[in-house]
């Protein structure tokens, strides 16, 4: 059970989620009491055991199914033949497991703390996602500039990725104040498990850079995951429609099934 809640303490630290499986109450022959308990990754890989067979098998379909909907649930499992919620076994018994989503929430990375970054800071506090504003320029990451729940940080966009270790939750926004610098981060973007790359720009400035990024060999596959132009098409010109139109398509991204997640096609290109 320590081994269980040192994993949970290494989800929080790492920003990665997952779904925790605890036995809450069992009656008659089960293979595991209230109290036992199952990690339940994104991949429906697990830590932990309640009990293996289609009792496992069962608790891994619906906790896939809290990480889309975000919402705890209790499950009741009969251990008996021919009834509504049996799995299969033959114990006798029946048991309830609650599942609940663990580990932080998805981060909202804004890189760029122009005006576009600090309308979209703001606005994304009404959603459940954590907001993060990386800037180079110490002046534009005042704390004055941002509402409470932002968190800021100084740094050049070359370590911009090894400084916060996007995780295949969290959701990358390039609205940098240079090209250059636009690139360099859409680059090392990629590398990551991200589920959503956007990057700000017209279409010929979108359409070079990845050109750029094609000779240097960037796959496809790669190339495919990035936003850009970033936002939903909704004719916006001033920062908060730029801003609005952006937080329309990552809540749109989140709304997605996970077969159409970014992070699934940067497993396919660094053969995961």
């Amino acid at each position: 059970m320590e081994r269980i809640f040192a994993r949970i303490q290494e989800l929080f630290d790492q920003h990665n989620a997952a779904v925790l499986a605890t036995v809450v109450e069992s009656h008659g022959s089960t293979p595991r009491k209230s109290g036992s308990r199952m990690i339940v990754f994104p991949d429906g890989a697990i830590e932990g055991t309640i009990g293996g067979g289609g009792l496992e098998k069962k608790v891994i379909q619906e906790a896939l199914a809290v990480f889309q909907s975000g919402e705890s649930k209790l499950v009741h499992i009969a251990l008996r033949e021919n009834e509504p919620t049996s799995v299969g076994g033959i114990c006798g018994g029946e048991l309830r497991v609650f599942l609940e989503r663990i580990g932080t929430l998805p981060r909202l990375l804004i890189f760029g703390a122009g005006h576009v970054g600090q309308t979209l800071a703001r606005m994304a506090g009404e959603i459940e996602l954590q907001v993060v504003v990386y800037d180079d320029r110490v002046e534009f990451i005042r704390p004055e500039l941002f509402p409470p729940y932002v968190k800021i940080v100084h740094g050049s966009f070359d370590q911009a990725m090894e400084t916060l270790q996007p995780a295949r939750d969290d959701f990358i926004v390039v609205v940098t104040y240079q090209h250059a610098n636009d690139q360099q981060v859409v680059r090392q973007a990629l590398d990551t498990p991200a589920r959503y790359i956007g990057m700000i720009g017209s279409e010929i400035k979108c359409m070079r850079i990845r050109e750029n990024m094609r000779e240097q060999g960037v796959l496809q596959e790669q190339l495919d995951r990035i936003h850009a132009p970033i936002g939903l098409p909704i004719g916006g010109h001033t920062p908060a429609e730029v801003a609005i139109s952006i937080l329309a398509q990552v809540v749109q991204v989140m709304n997605e099934e996970p077969t159409q997640m970014g992070s699934s096609q940067w497993a396919v290109a660094n053969g995961q």
